[in-house]
C-alpha cells in the first residue's frame, strides 16, 4: 500500500511552492488539506490561523512510500508507531540535508506533526474500511512535544532557502539517500543526534558546546585512554584540515572549554572564551560547521557491509598517519 508522509519543517521558508528533491520534494500544502488531515471543519477558530496561515505558509517534507497492508489490521495507536517506522529514514535523511546544507540545526519532525495521508483509490480498494476511517479520523497522526505549534502557523523562518541553496541541498539529500541504511545505524545516530537537538529551545550555550564536542569526541578519540585532549587536537587538526580552512584557536581550545563546563571550572571557562577570540556565538557555528562536515567526512568513505566500529578505527588511523 502506498502513503504519503507529509512532516513538518518548523521554521523553514522556501522560494516558491516547492522545491524538488530526488524522489520527494519540500512543499506548501493548501490550509484545506491540513484540515482534512485533522478531519476538521472551518469555524471561527480556523479562519483565524488560516490567516496566519496564508501570511507565512508552512513547509512540510513530502514523500510517497510503500507499506504493508497489514498494519492497518492493527489499532489506531500501532498502525502510527509502524508507519513512524517505516518514515524513519526517509525524515532523517531529510532533515540531515537540510542540516548539512542550511548549517542550521532544525527541529525534527517527530516533536512537532507528521502526517500519513492514506486516500487512494488504489487503498480503499484493497481495503475498504480505510475510507471510512479517514472521513471519522482523518489522517494518521504522529504529534510530538511542539504539538501544531508549527503545522497551523510559521511565526518565524529560521532557515529560507532560494534557489541558490536549493541546488546543494539537493545534492546532500542524494548523497545521504545513498548512505540512507548507515545513517540509521546505532552509532551513526549516536553522532547525530546531539547537533539535531541543539533547536531545542532549552538547550543554552554551555549546553551547545557540551554536545557538539561530544560529537566531535566520539567521531575522534572514543579509542583514547589517555593524553585525552593531545590526541583530540591532533585528530581534530587533521580533520580540519581535509576542509582546506580552521581556526587553530577553536581546534586547540574546544576539548578544554568543553572541560571546564563540565567540572564548573567558571574562570577557566572564561579564561578559554577570552583565548578564542570570536563570540560565543561565532564560536559555536564554527565548531558546529566543523562537526557537520566531520561527519560528512567520515559518511563519504563508509559503506553499510563491514562493521562501523571497523570503519571509525580505520577512519582514525587515516587521521593518525596524516600529514598537516
Amino acid at each position: 500500500m502506498e502513503i504519503r508522509i507529509v512532516a513538518t519543517l518548523a521554521k523553514v521558508a522556501i522560494e516558491g511552492n516547492e522545491i524538488p528533491l530526488v524522489d520527494a520534494r519540500l512543499t506548501k500544502i493548501p490550509f484545506d488539506e491540513i484540515l482534512k488531515f485533522e478531519n476538521k471543519q472551518n469555524s471561527g477558530v480556523y479562519n483565524k490561523l488560516h490567516f496566519k496561515y496564508k501570511n507565512n505558509p508552512p513547509v512540510f517534507f513530502e514523500k510517497w512510500i510503500t507499506v504493508p497492508d497489514k498494519i492497518f489490521k492493527n489499532d489506531n495507536r500501532t498502525i502510527i508507531l509502524e508507519l513512524n517506522k517505516y518514515s524513519k529514514a526517509y525524515i532523517d535523511v531529510c532533515i540531515l540535508a537540510l542540516h548539512f546544507s542550511t548549517n542550521s540545526a532544525l527541529l525534527h519532525p517527530r516533536l512537532s506533526t507528521i502526517y500519513y495521508d492514506y486516500r487512494s483509490e488504489n487503498n480503499f480498494d484493497s481495503t475498504p474500511s480505510l475510507k471510512k476511517k479517514f472521513k471519522t479520523i482523518g489522517a494518521y497522526r504522529c504529534i510530538g512535544e511542539s504539538g501544531r505549534e508549527y503545522t497551523f502557523q510559521n511565526p518565524t523562518s529560521d532557515v529560507f532557502i532560494n534557489e541558490q541553496m536549493s541546488h546543494s541541498l539537493r545534492e546532500e539529500y542524494r548523497f545521504l539517500l545513498s548512505k540512507s541504511k548507515l545513517i540509521e545505524n546505532e552509532l551513526i545516530q549516536f553522532l547525530i543526534e546531539p547537533i539535531q537537538s541543539l533547536a531545542l529551545p532549552e538547550i543554552n550555550q554551555d549546553m551547545q558546546q557540551i554536545l557538539l564536542a561530544g560529537t566531535l569526541e566520539s567521531l575522534l578519540i572514543s579509542d583514547i585512554k589517555s593524553g585525552i585532549n593531545k590526541h583530540f587536537v591532533s585528530r581534530f587538526k587533521k580533520l580540519c584540515s581535509r576542509f582546506q580552512y580552521y581556526e587553530d584557536v577553536i581546534v586547540e581550545n574546544t576539548y578544554k572549554l568543553r572541560s571546564s563546563i563540565i567540572h564548573g571550572d567558571s574562570k577557566e571557562k572564561e579564561k578559554i572564551l577570552k583565548r578564542i577570540k570570536f563570540s560565543y556565538h561565532e564560536y559555536l557555528g564554527k565548531l558546529h560547521s566543523y562537526s557537520i562536515l566531520g561527519i560528512r567526512e567520515f559518511l563519504k568513505g563508509a559503506n553499510e557491509d563491514e562493521p562501523i566500529e571497523v570503519q571509525l578505527s580505520t577512519f582514525r588511523q587515516l587521521l593518525n598517519n596524516a600529514n598537516l
